[in-house]
């Protein structure tokens, strides 16, 4: 196939898509998708030199993102429609744009593989591709978006917004406190990412279970304290009720529940002193809890032994 046949098939494509009546909100964009395209295929190309720039190398790309949404939802507004958020996800969604430019830019399938059984596909670009669209998507929300905003060739984000507790590390260890910064500071692929999470709903599961509801290591712990609180209260009304509840065996099992306890403590705090400014732990090695030894006070407070947990 020549160029020019290719060139009469893209035009013929991309006027179909235009025209179509399931179409009509592309009937005058195609200068915005020309430019769409136009961008994406200079990020490709330009690739090797982005992949080490972070979320700013590809402003050109987001831009035109966004100046294709807004006219997209200008002219979904002029055929009825009012909820535009609602339309945009079911007709102009990311898949939706994704597959259109592909297309136009006679980008490969999943499929198609080089002749060393290599995909064609680039995946450094295709993420580059993901986050300009995710960017242009999220400047459109902004409740939801920390501030987003593009300053000096870099997205920033507000610091309060996007860290709302900021770690500090003291004499008595980590600690974490209200952060009341309006500094800007420089919007990173984990905070994309959650302000993405941010404007996905809540999909429900099961008989009305939602995400939310999962079981997390949280909840069972703070379902096993108050499991232990009342069998301590139940002791104290009845002087015999341990001596019926446990055995030899179950004294084991808490005693080395204490220790397994004080070690997920003792790596949590480790965890955070080791993590960065997005909440990221940057040490994968765990820690040990060797003997450990605890005072046993009487209902007046005064020390009566010291017990050891080996």
């Amino acid at each position: 196939m020549t160029k020019n046949k290719k060139e009469s098939v893209k035009t013929e494509k991309t006027s179909t898509k235009a025209t179509g009546a399931n179409n009509d909100f592309l009937a005058n964009c195609e200068n915005l998708i020309n430019s769409v395209v136009k961008n994406t295929e200079k990020l490709k190309s330009s690739v090797g030199k982005y992949s080490n720039e972070g979320l700013s190398n590809s402003i050109p790309l987001t831009e035109s993102f966004e100046k294709l949404r807004q006219q997209v939802m200008e002219n979904a507004k002029s055929l009825g429609h009012n909820d535009l958020v609602s339309y945009m996800k079911d007709n102009f969604n990311k898949k939706h744009v994704k597959k259109l430019v592909f297309e136009e830019i006679n980008y490969p399938n999943k499929n198609d593989l080089n002749q060393d059984g290599t995909p064609k596909r680039d995946k450094i670009f295709e993420h580059l591709f993901d986050r300009s669209l995710d960017i242009a998507i999220a400047k459109e929300f902004p409740e939801n978006n920390l501030g987003l905003t593009l300053v000096d060739g870099k997205f920033m984000v507000v610091s309060k917004l996007a860290y709302p507790q900021i770690k500090v590390i003291g004499a008595k260890g980590v600690d974490w406190q209200k952060n009341n910064s309006d500094e800007l500071i420089p919007l990173t692929t984990r905070l994309l990412a959650g302000i993405n999470a941010s404007l996905k709903p809540n999909v429900k599961r099961g008989k009305g279970k939602s995400k939310g509801d999962k079981i997390t290591l949280a909840k069972n712990i703070n379902t096993m304290t108050k499991i232990i609180e009342n069998e301590i209260n139940k002791r104290a009304n009845k002087e015999n009720h341990l001596l019926n509840e446990l055995n030899s065996n179950s004294v084991k099992d808490i005693a080395n529940l204490i220790k397994l306890l004080t070690r997920l403590q003792s790596q949590y705090q480790m965890d955070l002193t080791n993590s960065n400014e997005d909440g990221h732990n940057q040490v994968k090695e765990l820690i040990k809890v060797g003997d450990m030894q605890f005072v046993v006070y009487d209902h007046n407070k005064k020390a009566i032994a010291t017990k050891k947990i080996a």
